[in-house]
């Protein structure tokens, strides 16, 4: 399964913060996978500035995507646009 959460601008992130850090979505996203979960996400989301993460759903929602990224193999790659 590939989940991408492709935001590279903060304030983007902030307006859609309800839709990307919703917990039965990033639970569903990052637990279906039978074999392979890759998960391709920008800066911006992978550290989300705190006033994006507004209300206690969205900060548990967050750490949820967090541990799954410090339990996994995971790559960097830097991007220039």
């Amino acid at each position: 399964m590939i989940v991408c959460y492709g935001f590279l601008d903060p304030s983007r992130v902030a307006a859609e913060s309800s839709f990307l850090f919703n917990t039965n979505r990033i639970n569903v996203s990052l637990s279906r996978a039978r074999h392979l979960c890759i998960l391709i996400a920008g800066e911006a989301v992978l550290n989300a500035q705190l006033s994006t993460l507004w209300t206690v759903q969205l900060q548990q929602s967050y750490a949820h995507l967090a541990a799954f990224r410090q339990q996994s193999v995971s790559l960097d790659l830097a991007v220039s646009l």
